[in-house]
């Protein structure tokens, strides 16, 4: 990879303040879907009840983001930890924990192609993945960059997901594994191993911009561009110890701020 890729995820807490005018409502438990592009740009936001997939980008004369499309999905949108959307939302991709129409690739409003689970696990892969009465939790993390879809699982946590349910099965921790999606080609490739690395160089890319973040105390961007560069190189160890101190950076500041807010645990 020879560009320099503007690459991180940039969550949604720091930026939807300014984005209420457009966008409407508030944050909160009853939330629709919502996702950030990798570099802040671009936002989606799904209305369930409609079934409407709302694209929005950053109008930086108005300082806020402003709607630029609409389409209609015929699927229930999954939780914002399951939804994507590249810079400039030419691409949404939707994540189901399930075995069946597991990936939704979307292009310009369209479905572009849905994949089962088996299309890119194996059976001992999908064995190794926690399952509840309802969930195959076989993703862990993903992110859009460059016209593709990068992604890693099993998950370590129950994703989509509110307690109570029923663990059928836990995830075997020596277990893990990486793709990446070609959303122009419609192809999924997989990652030979741990030790080789399709795009090494977008990955010290995206520490470089995970340090700018940290410098700058963006935390939620530091986070976002060191957990992209360990999904482009698994076995960058400068990304898992600088995202590791801009975690305990934020969990400070968020035990910080709740203790203001008057929490007592």
């Amino acid at each position: 990879m020879k560009s320099f890729v503007r690459f991180g995820f940039v969550w949604l807490m720091g930026i939807a303040s300014i984005a209420t005018a457009d966008i409407g409502g508030g944050l909160g438990p009853l939330t629709p879907p919502t996702a950030v592009s990798a570099d802040g740009s671009t936002i989606v936001r799904v209305d369930n009840a409609q079934g409407m997939v709302k694209i929005f980008t950053f109008d930086s004369q108005r300082n806020t983001y402003s709607l630029k499309s609409s389409f209609t999905s015929d699927v229930v949108a999954p939780a914002s930890e399951l939804l994507f959307v590249s810079n400039g939302g030419e691409y949404v991709v939707m994540v189901f924990p399930s075995t069946k129409d597991s990936i939704y690739a979307y292009r310009s409003g369209k479905v572009l192609k849905k994949w089962d689970v088996a299309d890119f696990l194996n059976k001992a892969e999908i064995d190794a993945c926690a399952e509840t009465g309802s969930t195959l939790q076989w993703f862990e993390s993903g992110a859009i960059a460059q016209g593709r879809f990068y992604f890693s699982g099993p998950s370590t946590t129950i994703k989509a997901l509110q307690p109570s349910y029923t663990v059928m099965r836990g995830v075997e921790l020596g277990m893990s594994f990486s793709f990446r999606l070609d959303l122009g080609k419609l192809a999924i490739e997989r990652q030979p191993d741990a030790d080789d690395s399709w795009d090494s160089e977008a990955a010290k890319a995206a520490v470089e911009k995970g340090v700018s973040h940290l410098e700058k105390r963006q935390l939620n961007g530091a986070i976002g561009s060191f957990t992209a560069a360990i999904l482009l190189h698994p076995i960058n160890a400068e990304a898992y110890y600088r995202r590791g101190i801009a975690l305990k950076a934020k969990a400070e500041e968020d035990m910080a701020r709740a203790k203001k807010l008057g929490y007592k645990p």
